[in-house]
């Protein structure tokens, strides 16, 4: 009767063990900073205009500050065809002076 408890308690924990292995895990979206001084217009989709990291941001201003661009996309496709005001739209309470 032992064996058999130990034999079940172990099945159970390789079946737990292999469902919880079989969820991917969700990465963290890559946060990027906008580093130009510059407002012309498509300035905002240039992505050398763009540094990985987190900046000092406020709610209010006339550029960018941070986009989060998912696992799995990159940021140019985030960027890509967009004008100021839709990049800006992006992330609409982060903007910088």
């Amino acid at each position: 009767m032992k064996k058999l408890k130990l034999n079940l308690f172990m099945i159970a924990a390789i079946a737990i063990a292999a469902v919880t292995m079989s969820f991917k895990m969700v990465a963290d979206p890559t946060t990027y900073h906008y580093v130009s001084n510059s407002t012309a217009a498509g300035a905002f989709a240039t992505v050398s205009n763009w540094a990985e990291g987190e900046g000092d941001c406020g709610p209010t201003g006339n550029k960018p500050c941070d986009i989060e661009v998912p696992d799995g996309s990159s940021l140019s496709a985030e960027l890509a065809g967009k004008n100021n005001a839709q990049v800006l739209a992006i992330n609409p309470s982060s903007r910088r002076n």
